[in-house]
């Protein structure tokens, strides 16, 4: 028998990237496995760092890369959250300027691999000028309430020097997937909190930390 509480969303993606011919059961038991995670209500702005960085993989065992594992963590954010918009960023290091889309109708499935590896060399694959990226959104989505937003990234912020990115949601989270001893941290800033892992976890926290009630599975 499948235990599905034993498995992380990246183990999905990585059974689903090995037996493409079965990606509708696979996506089928994924969204099973997590039906007991909490209804995120209102409107949930999911900006996903594909910068080169995000190409290194999650350990020196794995085959699967950081892009992989917030991939993966999107797709169960998307089928979570009520009303969600989702942006991709990267930038070029060379002009210090961030490069920013707002992925328009993102599969709910693992088709977001594709949707999100197409545009990966378009936007440079350079660094994360969250920033930039989040000034770029607050007027991309002038007039829109945003209740919160989640920045999927390994904090590698190549921004953060010239001045500490405000978010402007009314929760603000950095899910940090990365592997790193060190990343950048944001102290005294606007920012709710910093999640550090890959597993279905970010969502108890979210719904755990604004007061969202909801009975977790027990295993």
């Amino acid at each position: 028998n499948l235990n599905e509480s034993m498995i992380m969303p990246i183990d999905y993606l990585k059974a689903y990237k090995y037996n493409p011919q079965y990606s509708r059961w696979i996506e089928n038991s994924m969204v099973n496995s997590y039906k007991n995670l909490p209804k995120i209500p209102g409107n949930t702005l999911l900006i996903l760092d594909v910068s080169g960085s995000m190409k290194c993989l999650i350990s020196n065992k794995s085959d699967f890369s950081r892009l992989d594992a917030a991939i993966a963590m999107a797709i169960l954010a998307i089928n979570q959250c009520e009303n969600c918009k989702i942006v991709l960023t990267a930038g070029s290091d060379a002009r210090c300027i961030h490069s920013s889309k707002v992925l328009n109708n993102p599969s709910i499935g693992f088709n977001l691999m594709n949707q999100v590896n197409e545009n990966y060399n378009v936007l440079g694959g350079g660094g994360i000028f969250t920033r930039q990226c989040l000034e770029w959104c607050k007027n991309e989505f002038t007039g829109k309430q945003i209740d919160r937003i989640m920045v999927f990234s390994d904090s590698q912020d190549c921004d953060h020097y010239n001045r500490i990115p405000e978010p402007f949601g009314k929760y603000n989270y950095i899910i940090d997937i990365s592997s790193e001893r060190y990343g950048i941290n944001y102290k005294g800033s606007n920012w709710t909190a910093e999640i550090s892992g890959f597993s279905d976890h970010f969502l108890q926290f979210i719904a755990s930390y604004e007061g969202i009630e909801k009975k977790f599975a027990e295993n």
